[in-house]
């Protein structure tokens, strides 16, 4: 397929570009509003000054294009579930930033700091920082393939923009902002829009940024992973893009006609067969990109034997999540859940499995009155 071909087929796929970088196009919501989790509090209470942000997590099934300078670079699918979830709570009140109490995992105390200067040095007008705590109080584990890192750092300027606006359950985020303040969003673009939408995320990928977003159906979702292993990150990952991102991509004219002749339309009619047979062809290609370093399609052989198993089973939708270990399988609505995962306990011995489904909105805000 010609490139050519390729914008046009990206055009009829995402629907025509509306000139603004970064568009969230859902209808006619752009930003997105936070809402609260519970009941609004007493008219007569005295107002909080201690908040929670709570984020699901992020699937990733696969970039359509990692070469620099190509269309669609770093473009691809994903969505949002609902467990595992992440919580951040957050006290009001000005603060230095050597005064910050933090707790978080010891591998992101640092990063919580640093994020903190990020946005202190974005504002320079102001001096404090305008919360006094952050208490990353429940996490998934990181380096899953469930997009933790861009999860956590958005949750973190969350609470940064939400404390300084004075309006912490009414402040709303662009995409444009919190890829600024929280310097992600290269690869991790879907992580961003999930966070702030949730659904099924179709990213255009570069050069012009922008994504069209689409309700996951009613379909429980199994996350399934070996215990032992975690994913790649840091100076690892960008060795292995360096490595793999010499040439196009020669699947991503595949890839583009799965997602646009097969992917979208059986989310539009909530036709799980149809999603079940294409999305593990999508992720076979999407692992081919890599293949080189990583000894084949599937970044181990864990996942590997799990979506050989699934296909044993009759599921052929299982799908390798961002560096794994996590594999996606969307089961049809109605499936009984619990009988297919005694079905891989059996066959994989000491194997991880979550229950989960789709989250079809983004991050959420509420007091935290836990004295």
């Amino acid at each position: 397929m010609q490139s050519s071909d390729l914008v046009g087929q990206r055009r009829r796929l995402f629907g025509p570009r509306s000139g603004r970088s970064g568009n969230l196009t859902r209808g006619s919501s752009i930003n997105h509003r936070m809402t609260s989790l519970s009941p609004a509090t007493n008219s007569a209470d005295a107002p909080s000054n201690r908040y929670e942000i709570r984020a699901g997590s992020r699937l990733h099934l696969g970039l359509v294009e990692i070469h620099p300078g190509t269309n669609s670079c770093y473009g691809g699918i994903g969505w949002m579930v609902t467990d595992p979830y992440s919580t951040l709570r957050f006290e009001i009140a000005e603060c230095h930033i050597d005064e910050l109490q933090v707790v978080a995992p010891n591998e992101w105390q640092g990063r919580v700091l640093e994020l903190c200067r990020r946005w202190l040095a974005i504002h320079p007008s102001r001096s404090h920082l305008p919360v006094r705590s952050l208490w990353l109080a429940t996490t998934q584990r990181p380096h899953q393939g469930l997009g933790s890192g861009t999860q956590w750092s958005c949750m973190v300027i969350h609470a940064l923009m939400a404390a300084a606006s004075g309006d912490p359950m009414g402040c709303r985020l662009s995409i444009e902002e919190l890829a600024r303040l929280s310097g992600r969003g290269l690869r991790s673009y879907i992580g961003l829009a999930g966070y702030l939408a949730g659904g099924v995320i179709l990213d255009y990928g570069l050069p012009s940024r922008s994504v069209r977003l689409l309700p996951f159906p009613n379909w429980p979702v199994l996350l399934l992973r070996d215990r032992n292993t975690e994913g790649e990150s840091g100076d690892a990952e960008k060795e292995m893009f360096q490595v793999c991102s010499q040439h196009p991509n020669a699947g991503r004219g595949a890839m583009l006609s799965l997602i646009e002749e097969h992917l979208v339309p059986a989310l539009e009619s909530n036709d799980w067969t149809r999603w079940d047979h294409h999305i593990g062809q999508y992720g076979q290609l999407a692992g081919k990109v890599f293949e080189k370093v990583q000894g084949g399609v599937y970044r181990s052989q864990s996942i590997q034997r799990i979506i050989e198993t699934a296909k044993g089973l009759g599921y052929r939708g299982a799908a390798q999540s961002s560096w794994g270990p996590s594999v996606a399988l969307a089961l049809p609505e109605g499936a009984a859940a619990e009988s297919i995962i005694d079905a891989f306990q059996r066959r994989l011995p000491g194997i991880s499995i979550t229950l989960t489904g789709g989250r079809n909105s983004g991050s959420h805000v509420s007091p935290w009155n836990d004295l």
